[in-house]
This record gives C-alpha cells, sequence and structure tokens, in this order.
C-alpha cells in the first residue's frame, strides 16, 4: 500500500490528497496515531499506522511535494501527530476548516460541511473511538460500497464496517468540499445563507455595546489568498515534546505523607488570584485552572488543586494513561472545593472513579485530608 501511495499520478490536478488521522490518547500520556486516511479523486486508502509505522516516513514523499494540495479539515493537530508518530511533514495544505470560516459559515465543523455540501450525516459517535481494535471478522461490505460504488477500497485494518465507514468518510468527500470553498472564495458561487444552518446562540453584548450588522461575504482571488496563507501557517506548526521538570513533581514520602512539593501558585494577591504556569500541566488543564481561579476563596483552596492536578499528572505519566482518564478537570475541582475526609467522600463526589484512583486513593485522601502548610521557600513568586 505505501508504495502505491507515493507513487500516484500528479497529472491532471489528479495529485490533490485530503488527509485525516484517527488518534488515541486515553490509555496513553501522550498518545498515538492508529489509522491514517488518505483519499483521491478516484481512491480511498486507510493506513493501519500501528502495522506500518516503520514506513510511514515515506509519506513525505508525496506530503511534501508542493505540486500536490493536501486538504485537511481542522488540522492543527494531525500536522503535529505526523510530526510526532512519524516524522511526516506537510507542504501546500488547504484547511478546509480556515475556508469555511472565511466564508462565513456559523459552523465550521466538518459534519456541517458535510451536511450542507454533500447532504451527508456522519455518525460521530466513532469520534472518540478506540481505534487500537483489532477484532478479526468478516466484512460485509454491501452497504458501504453502495455507499463509495465509484471508489476503489484498500484496508491495512480489520475494523467494524461502521468504524470503517466513519474513517474514510472524513476524507472521501474532502477534495470535494475544498472546490465548493473554492468556489465561494473567489466569489464565483454565492455564500450560504442564513436560513442554511441552525440558529446559533448570539453572544452576549454589554449595555453598552452597539450591535453592528455583518457586512456580506464578497469573494475574490485575495479571500482565496487569504485562506491559503493561514493554512499555510498551520502547517508551518513544528511538535516540540514538553520538558519535565522534576521540582514540580508530586512526591510522597515513605509514610505515605506529602512530601517536599514545588507548587507553581504563588500566594493569592488580595485583588486576584494570579498563578504561574506548572510547567509540567498541559495546555486544557491550565486553561482550566485559569478559569476556576475565581472560585477560590482562600490560597489553600488554589494550592489544594494545583496539588491535585501534581497529583494526577503524576499518576497519568505512571500508568501511562490521559490525565483526564484518571480525573476530569471538573471533578478534581470539586474535590479540591469540597469538604474531603474519607474514601466515601471521595467516591461521592466524583462522577466516575477510575481504576488508577481505586488503587491509589489512599495517596489522594492525605493530599486531601492533611491539606499541607507549604513553607515560603516552596513557593514559586509570582510575575505581574
Amino acid at each position: 500500500m505505501m508504495d502505491n501511495l507515493i507513487s500516484l499520478p500528479t497529472t491532471d490536478g489528479q495529485g490533490d490528497l485530503a488527509i485525516d488521522l484517527e488518534h488515541h490518547d486515553r490509555h496513553s500520556y501522550y498518545g498515538f496515531t492508529c489509522l491514517v486516511q488518505i483519499s483521491t479523486h478516484q481512491m480511498d486508502y486507510v493506513v493501519d499506522t500501528l502495522r506500518v509505522r516503520s514506513e510511514m516516513y515515506k509519506l513525505n514523499l508525496v506530503t511534501t511535494d508542493p505540486i500536490r494540495i493536501k486538504v485537511m479539515h481542522g488540522s492543527q493537530n494531525d500536522i503535529a501527530w505526523l510530526q510526532k508518530d512519524f516524522g511526516v511533514y506537510v507542504v501546500g495544505l488547504f484547511d478546509t476548516a480556515e475556508a469555511s470560516h472565511i466564508c462565513g459559515f456559523k459552523k465550521n465543523s466538518l459534519k456541517t460541511l458535510l451536511s450542507y455540501f454533500c447532504n451527508y450525516q456522519t455518525n460521530k459517535k466513532y469520534q472518540l473511538a478506540d481505534w487500537r481494535m483489532r477484532q478479526v471478522f468478516s466484512f460485509v461490505f454491501s452497504k458501504f460500497i453502495t455507499l463509495f460504488s465509484n471508489k476503489n477500497i484498500f484496508i491495512n485494518r480489520p475494523l467494524s464496517t461502521e468504524m470503517l465507514e466513519y474513517a474514510i468518510s472524513d476524507t472521501h468527500f474532502l477534495l470535494y468540499i475544498a472546490d465548493r470553498l473554492k468556489n465561494i472564495l473567489m466569489g464565483y458561487v454565492e455564500p450560504p445563507g442564513e436560513d442554511s444552518f441552525e440558529k446559533v446562540k448570539e453572544r452576549r453584548l454589554s449595555p453598552n455595546a452597539e450591535s453592528k450588522p455583518e457586512e456580506k461575504f464578497k469573494g475574490d482571488k485575495s479571500q482565496l489568498d487569504r485562506a491559503c496563507k493561514n493554512s499555510s501557517k498551520i502547517s508551518l506548526v513544528q511538535y516540540t515534546r514538553k520538558p519535565y521538570f522534576p521540582q514540580f513533581e508530586f512526591k510522597l514520602s515513605p509514610d505515605s505523607s506529602v512530601d517536599k512539593y514545588n507548587p507553581s501558585v504563588s500566594a493569592v494577591d488580595n485583588d486576584e488570584h494570579k498563578i504561574n504556569s506548572n510547567p509540567n500541566l498541559n495546555q486544557n488543564t491550565q486553561s482550566f485552572l485559569n478559569s476556576r481561579r475565581k472560585y477560590f476563596t482562600t490560597p489553600e483552596k488554589l494550592e489544594t488543586f494545583e496539588l491535585l492536578m501534581a497529583w494526577r499528572d503524576y499518576y497519568a505519566r505512571l500508568c501511562d494513561v490521559s490525565v483526564f482518564y484518571v480525573c476530569s478537570n471538573k471533578d478534581l475541582f470539586d474535590l479540591a472545593m469540597g469538604s474531603i475526609n474519607c474514601r466515601e467522600d471521595i467516591e461521592n463526589t466524583l462522577k466516575r472513579v477510575s481504576y488508577i484512583i481505586e488503587e491509589n486513593i489512599d495517596s489522594l485522601l492525605t493530599v486531601l485530608s492533611k491539606r499541607p502548610v507549604l513553607g515560603e521557600s516552596d513557593k514559586v513568586p509570582c510575575d505581574d
């Protein structure tokens, strides 16, 4: 299959590719790519990257070819994952999410574009599916081939028919959608009307704010150039693995009491809670912390919350699972804000108790019950 991919023709505009990835990060701290879907104007490919990982670097022959246009949707994560897992880079990207935003679509999801341009409803229940699955069974392609009757299907992994249909649908229509969006950007076709979409809740305006009518989109070459420029910026993103800083690590002493910990939370200011970023926390966790800081009425609760996040990160790394598999941000926040004195309090507070929490609940209870007083030498000064 890899030989077929790297030898795809480029003549007569047939060399363009639609690319999408299926990534798994629930049972892996850093995550890994399980599938790569690639569609041309004639054919769909689904590559089992778990089986041909050592050959994936060959994709660079087509993904870095400037003659080919690579169409992706919401590609920032996919660009980073291709680099991280396979050392594959993308040149000549056209991101349909960026293009649809410029065209004035109120919703920029692939599901919206599939419905609008192709009248196709994708089954998003597989969006968070476990793509590591290797269940062996015989395929029944009747429904599938009826849907994609004009193309050949090449597969490398025994997935269910529904999962395979979902995976291929992400790229099967993408080249067509890109062409339709380009026509709108160039002004050859009218942009989508307001009655084409469900009503989207408008942002609340302050009492003194004046609502300005939106200008009607006018397509021309500059709009297409803008979409290509935005896409190019995404393709230039480079994946770098964040270094680990032991001084921010959660530690327990041999007697299971809370040992020295250098938190990234400074003393709480009288006017607002100022927080220094813990470099070991991922961006989503740090953003959640900043969004909730106004609810912390005391420095101790704020310090407890970040200590809990350090505890979660430590065990997620240790067990090689996602931090959100250990415990969600919301559950962690509820633990920090609540009055926890025993195992039952923890179990009653959490919506889901993972096996990691069950096996290390004494450690978690120690953090919550003792709420250690941290010395000034353990605190990181806050930047103004």
